[in-house]
C-alpha cells in the first residue's frame, strides 16, 4: 500500500539555536510523526549555520517585504506579525492542507498528527487561545480601530495556532490589500489582526482549549523548563524559558522584584535560576521601579 500524503506541515520558530532550543525540539519532534516537521528560522540577525534537521525554512524581513508586506522602522517584524512567518512558508510550500505553528517557548504535550486531522475533517481555519483580556481592555486594539468595529476584533495568542491552506491564502491577501492601502495609522498587530480578519471573512475558528489543557497558558508569568515534570496533564504551556530570558520575563511587572525582596516565600520563581544571574536583574529591576 502507498505511503498517504503527508497532509500537515509543523513549523518550530525560532531566532537562535542553542542547547536549551535544541532540547525543545527534540521534545517536540516525538509528538507529530505523520506530519513534516520545519524548523522556522529568522535569519534577520544573521545566518545561524548548520541545524540538525533535514527540513529548515530560513528567512529574514527583506523575504517578508519580497511578498509584498510592508516595512515597519522599529519593531521586528515576524515578533509583531507572527503570521509572516506562516505565510512566508506556505507562499514557498503550497502543498500542505494544515499548518501548526509552535514557538521555541512553547510546549506541546500531546499529539498534533490527530489534531491537524481533526482540524481537516471539521474544516476549521484557526485554532488558538482567546486573549485574557476583553477588546476594550487589550493594549493593542488601538491598531485594529479604524479596520473593524470593536464588537467584531477579536485577540487570540498565537504561540501554539493551527491553521488552514484556506486561512493562509486569505491571510497573505489581506496583509497585501492593507498594505496597497497606504493611509494606516498603525499596522494591525498580529493578535488582533489574524483572528478578526479570518472571523469577519466566514472562517471557522476553534478554542485551542478544544484540543487539550490549557492552565499554563497564557503570555506570563514564565514556567521554568525545570518545572515541566510538574506540569505532565498540561497539554500546552507558555511560556517555558531558562536562564536570563526567563528571569527577565519574570520580573516584566515592577511587585516581582520587591516582592522577592520582601517576601521569601515569594521568591522559588526566581530561584530555580542561580544568584549570579537573579541578584543583578532584581537590582536593575528595583533601580528601573524607584520613583522619581
Amino acid at each position: 500500500m502507498p505511503d498517504l500524503p503527508v497532509r500537515s506541515a509543523v513549523l518550530f520558530k525560532t531566532h537562535f539555536w542553542d542547547d536549551f532550543v535544541a532540547r525543545r525540539f527534540a521534545a517536540l519532534q516525538p509528538r507529530c510523526p505523520g506530519s513534516d516537521l520545519w524548523i522556522f528560522v529568522d535569519e534577520t540577525n544573521g545566518p545561524l549555520g548548520e541545524l540538525p534537521h533535514d527540513k529548515v525554512f530560513r528567512s529574514t524581513e527583506n523575504d517578508m517585504l519580497a511578498l509584498g508586506l510592508p516595512e515597519q522602522p522599529g519593531v521586528s517584524l515576524n515578533w509583531y506579525n507572527a503570521d509572516y512567518p506562516l505565510l512566508a512558508f506556505h507562499a514557498a510550500h503550497p502543498g500542505y492542507e494544515f499548518f501548526i505553528m509552535i514557538e521555541f517557548d512553547a510546549v506541546v504535550q500531546r499529539d498534533l498528527d490527530s489534531l491537524a486531522e481533526e482540524a481537516l475533517q471539521r474544516r476549521l481555519d484557526l485554532i488558538a487561545f482567546p486573549g485574557g483580556q476583553t477588546i476594550d481592555e487589550w493594549g493593542w486594539t488601538f491598531t485594529l480601530d479604524g479596520l473593524w468595529r470593536r464588537d467584531e476584533m477579536r485577540n487570540q495568542l498565537l504561540c501554539v495556532s493551527g491553521f488552514s491552506e484556506r486561512a493562509a491564502g486569505h491571510l497573505l491577501k489581506a496583509r497585501r490589500e492593507l498594505a496597497a492601502r497606504g493611509e494606516l495609522q498603525h499596522w494591525p498587530f498580529c493578535e488582533g489582526f489574524v483572528p478578526t480578519a479570518l472571523a469577519v471573512a466566514g472562517f471557522t475558528l476553534e478554542n485551542l482549549g478544544s484540543f487539550g489543557a490549557t492552565d499554563c497558558y497564557e503570555w506570563w508569568p514564565p514556567y521554568h523548563e525545570r518545572e515541566l515534570p510538574d506540569l505532565a496533564a498540561q497539554s500546552f504551556i507558555h511560556p517555558v524559558l531558562i536562564g536570563q530570558r526567563y528571569v527577565t520575563s519574570l520580573l516584566h511587572f515592577p511587585n516581582v522584584a520587591e516582592r522577592y525582596v520582601n517576601d521569601p516565600a515569594s521568591r522559588w520563581k526566581l530561584d530555580l535560576e542561580p544568584p549570579e544571574i537573579v541578584l543583578p536583574a532584581v537590582m536593575a529591576a528595583l533601580e528601573r521601579n524607584r520613583p522619581g
